[in-house]
Parts: structure tokens; C-alpha cells; sequence
């Protein structure tokens, strides 16, 4: 009964072994945690705003390029101009 007053005692004064740990963790949790965004349309706050906006912004910076459908018609270059299969080929 004493050694568990005498500890309980040093754990409320000092705290225990992992108090300074979970203070560190807290405290990284604490400064990395987003909690509003601002855009041309505003700030955001809600969570889920906040989770929608994020996976929007990365889908479009990761995500497919849009490829622009380009094509050149064949009368742009007179025959002269034209690469050969021949050329084309070495």
C-alpha cells in the first residue's frame, strides 16, 4: 500500500516515462492538423470540406493531362516539303 501511494505520488508530480513522448506527439499532431483552408471562394473549416477540397487539389495535380486532339491535314505541305518513306526509314 505505501509503494503504490509512493508511486502514484511521483507519477501525479512527475509524471510517468511516456509523458514526455505524448507530449512531443501531441504537439506534432497539433501543428500538422489543417484546420481551415482559404480559396477564392472563402475559408473553409468543415472537416469534410476540408477532405474534398484537399482530394480535389491533388486529383488535379496528379491526375491525366487532358491531350488536345491535334491533327495536321495532309495538304499543308506540298509534295516537295514531305519527308520520304525512304528518308524516313534511315
Amino acid at each position: 500500500m505505501y509503494w503504490q501511494k509512493q508511486g502514484g505520488e511521483k507519477w501525479i508530480l512527475k509524471g510517468d516515462s511516456n509523458t514526455s513522448f505524448h507530449k512531443c506527439a501531441n504537439g506534432r499532431k497539433r501543428k500538422s492538423t489543417i484546420s481551415s483552408l482559404e480559396d477564392e471562394d472563402g475559408v473553409t473549416t468543415d472537416f469534410e470540406e476540408l477532405k474534398k477540397h484537399i482530394m480535389e487539389y491533388y486529383k488535379k495535380l496528379f491526375g491525366r493531362e487532358e491531350t488536345a486532339e491535334i491533327h495536321l491535314r495532309d495538304e499543308i505541305w506540298d509534295s516537295s516539303q514531305r519527308v520520304t518513306e525512304e528518308e524516313n526509314e534511315r
